[in-house]
């Protein structure tokens, strides 16, 4: 009898720990590739500009006086290029009055270069990128879009857009990660680094190596 008790109590001890143990969620460690940029790429459309003036109005033309330049991002280090950002300004063609001087659009755009490369979208601004702060979490919930603007200046009538000293979003299938972008002269970029988290499904902070 004592025995039949004490395997009876041996089997309800091994039922309870192992629905314990079902019932404890998996977590899955963060596995972080930090890209971390001893030389940071820095690219710009325009070399210098020169003084338009027809007395009255005063331009600053680019020269070249329309450019063409490229970066491209390896996000997971497989050698391929995920996303392209994409750095231009050429001269307006007017299609209303604008004014006697030249007038120059300038712009910078990024985009995902596969169906599952794609970048997080700002609130209320579908054609334009989401900026983050150092620690925001970037996450599956946000909206993405495969092109988006990074800046836009120039033009007769257009919005300005400007690139921020802060970090971007990006989703490559299903991995989340971060570019951290600066502003330059020039209708120019800085990328200062990136990172991408190859646990799947899992967000990623703004800024996170580890």
């Amino acid at each position: 009898m004592r025995n039949i008790l004490f395997l009876s109590g041996i089997i309800l001890l091994l039922f309870i720990s192992c629905d314990e143990a079902y019932d404890e969620p998996e977590t899955i460690p963060d596995a972080i590739i930090f890209s971390n940029l001893n030389a940071p790429i820095s690219k710009h459309t325009v070399r210098y500009y020169s003084i338009q003036d027809h007395g009255v109005c005063r331009a600053n033309i680019p020269n070249p006086g329309d450019s063409v330049t490229t970066i491209n991002l390896d996000v997971n280090n497989d050698s391929t290029a995920d996303f392209t950002i994409r750095l231009s300004h050429s001269y307006w063609e007017p299609t209303q009055y604008c004014g006697h001087c030249s007038i120059y659009s300038y712009d910078i755009n990024i985009r995902g270069n596969s169906s599952s490369d794609s970048i997080a979208v700002a609130p209320d601004e579908p054609w334009v990128a989401r900026y983050y702060g150092e620690t925001d979490t970037i996450s599956f919930d946000n909206d993405w879009g495969s092109e988006l603007i990074l800046s836009m200046k120039g033009g007769c009538v257009r919005p300005t857009f400007s690139i921020e000293d802060e970090y971007i979003g990006f989703k490559h299938n299903n991995l989340l990660g971060w570019i951290k972008l600066k502003p330059q002269e020039n209708n120019g970029i800085l990328v200062e680094n990136f990172a991408i988290n190859l646990s799947p499904n899992k967000t990623i902070r703004a800024g996170q190596i580890k």
